[in-house]
């Protein structure tokens, strides 16, 4: 992802046979010494109301998760909030992993910048 803004990542469904899963995380590289920014973009949020579009009251709708290794910290990736836009995290250097999380019954369709 880097410096260009250019760079999405959209989620279209995933099951454990594919790139974002426990075994298999989606790794991030930025060239040495940049930081990493991650950004979801939640498509199914309505403006005015505080829940996804399937009508799921949470404060926290978990879309997946953020790893920093060099940090050793996770990060929650939350969506159906009161935003469509929120800022997740920012590296301490230049690789995260991501795991994204699919939920049955639930509809969620976003990007992550």
């Amino acid at each position: 992802m880097g410096s260009d803004p250019g760079h999405f990542l959209a989620y279209a469904g995933i099951d454990n046979h594919y790139c974002g899963t426990p075994q298999h995380p989606l790794t991030l590289e930025a060239h040495k010494g940049q930081r990493i920014s991650i950004t979801l973009v939640d498509l199914s949020w309505i403006p005015g109301n505080d829940s996804m579009a399937g009508g799921v009251e949470m404060g926290c709708l978990s879309n997946g998760t953020v790893v920093d290794p060099v940090a050793k910290k996770s990060t929650t990736i939350c969506g159906g909030g009161s935003t469509r836009e929120v800022d997740i995290y920012q590296s301490v250097n230049e690789t995260v992993r991501l795991i994204l999380t699919p939920q049955q019954g639930i509809s969620k369709r976003f990007m992550i910048h």
